[in-house]
């Protein structure tokens, strides 16, 4: 699996992070994240070409886990924007937040809810 760190996504992705705090997810998911990212990237870039002015490029509110999936949140964004973060979201419950692998993950929890597989639930 190849490693990203958060600083290189934020960075590949300026223009959709230029407003950014900080990740509050497991490292696993920064792979599936830095996809979701570049897509949304190339999409706003193109938008530029025919935005006005005063109009406002989307950017990302929030990054996070809860109830054991991925939470992305954008200012604003097209129908195929929003598409891709339902489907970057819904996948993140197949994928172990902390490790990033595909292998016998599972969704549980008592109180606080985490997807993981089961190398990192020991």
């Amino acid at each position: 699996m190849t490693t990203i760190t958060r600083q290189e996504i934020e960075d590949s992705c300026a223009i959709l992070y230029r407003h950014f705090g900080a990740f509050e997810c497991g490292d696993g998911w920064l792979p599936m994240i830095h996809k979701l990212s570049l897509r949304l990237e190339q999409i706003i870039t193109e938008e530029m070409k025919t935005a006005t002015e005063d109009q406002e490029l989307p950017y990302i509110l929030q990054i996070k886990e809860k109830f054991g999936g991925l939470r992305f949140y954008i200012s604003s964004g097209t129908d195929q924007m929003i598409k891709l973060i339902d489907k970057a979201e819904e996948d993140s419950f197949d994928i172990c937040e902390n490790c990033g692998s595909t292998d016998n993950v599972k969704t549980e929890g008592k109180g606080w809810i985490k997807t993981l597989c089961n190398g990192c639930t020991k």
